[in-house]
């Protein structure tokens, strides 16, 4: 007799790699997230810069962007969106958890995903087409869970842009300069320009009055001078 197995190595490797990425983006984000911005680096004047070497001010420019992330609030929203992806993904009954793979119950691992390779070998012996389709099926499957609650922060395209393209904008995009932020830029940079005219016209009004009050003075002074020749005759 001749019994047959399939090769579930590639299957294996394939599901470790997904949980791998999965975490990492974890460990991203939450990065971001949990940084704190140090008070002691603020954004450089051009005189600052003219003293500082260019790798100085790549170092501390670079200091000066970390933490600018703390504790934002569409980052920690993407955050729930995904773990909520992970443990609600079921496919005809089949979860996650059926084979082998579960949010860590460290709560310092904020979420990330661990594998019990014992059970997800077994699942993948035992009924590898169910494994497959929760992964791939396009209506109930891991990946089509995860690219949605991924489309909810990053999407560039179609009518709801991502939330952080809406905010942020994304590279090579009409949106990098439609964006909250930018918009937000220009609304400083109009409202900087108008206080500089404020600066001049005050300046300007501020001198012709010491212009004005010098030429009082120095009249006042040259009549109490003479006044003082004519009473020391």
């Amino acid at each position: 007799s001749v019994t047959t197995a399939s090769d579930t190595t590639a299957a294996m490797k394939t599901i470790k790699s997904f949980v791998e990425d999965y975490n990492t983006l974890i460990d991203a984000l939450n990065g971001q997230i949990s940084t704190k911005h140090d008070k002691d680096y603020t954004p450089l004047t051009d005189e600052q810069r003219e003293d500082m070497s260019d790798k100085e001010v790549e170092l501390w420019e670079e200091k000066a962007k970390s933490g600018l992330l703390y504790q934002d609030s569409t980052i920690s929203r993407e955050m729930i969106d995904l773990r909520s992806a992970i443990s609600s993904v079921n496919n005809s009954g089949f979860t996650l958890f059926n084979i082998g793979i579960k949010p860590s119950t460290d709560y310092k691992d904020n979420g990330k995903l661990e594998i019990d390779e014992t059970k997800l070998q077994k699942a993948l012996n035992e009924n590898s087409d169910a494994v497959s389709k929760l992964f791939t099926d396009t209506n109930n499957g891991l990946s089509t869970a995860v690219t949605n609650a991924l489309d909810k922060a990053i999407a560039t395209t179609g009518a709801n842009k991502g939330t952080l393209v809406v905010m942020a904008g994304a590279e090579n995009t009409s949106s990098s300069a439609e964006n909250r932020i930018s918009k937000q830029i220009d609304t400083y940079k109009d409202l900087i320009e108008d206080l500089q005219e404020r600066y001049e016209s005050e300046q300007e009004r501020y001198w012709k009055q010491f212009t004005t009050l010098e030429k009082t003075m120095n009249s006042y002074n040259s009549q109490s001078s003479w006044l003082s020749s004519q009473f020391q005759q």
